[in-house]
């Protein structure tokens, strides 16, 4: 089960890369808060996959950690797009408005019971 947070990071990692590839240097903050959660979630799901644990300084962070912040990462993602759709004036519905906002909160809260060890959701034990 969790050798498929690689692939998950991976697939973040790229389309992160083809944003950036693709739509050139951000030149909004949001842009760069979007495609920067973007590649950091990829990044600590990508490493959660693959190790039990990371030394941060003296302290130890457990894979269940990393990737509680990962998910906590695409909801800020989430929620940064939709967001800034409405603040633009965009094009987006209020359908879209509240399936963005609902779907940030769902991330957050699946990462916060991931930092938390699993209290609501049973963590996969097996490789």
């Amino acid at each position: 089960m969790r050798r498929l947070l690689v692939l998950l990071g991976v697939g973040l990692l790229a389309f992160a890369a083809l944003l950036s590839t693709v739509t050139g240097v951000p030149s909004h903050p949001t842009t760069w808060l979007w495609i920067g959660s973007l590649t950091l979630a990829g990044t600590l799901l990508f490493v959660a996959g693959l190790r039990d644990s990371l030394a941060v300084g003296s302290a130890t962070v457990r894979w269940n950690v990393l990737v509680g912040v990962g998910q906590l990462l695409l909801a800020l993602s989430t929620f940064v797009t939709t967001v800034d759709d409405v603040l633009i004036g965009g094009s987006i519905s209020p359908v879209g408005i509240v399936a963005g906002v609902v779907g940030a909160a769902i991330l957050a809260f699946f990462g916060v019971d991931y930092v938390r060890g699993g209290v609501y959701m049973r963590l996969p034990t097996a490789e």
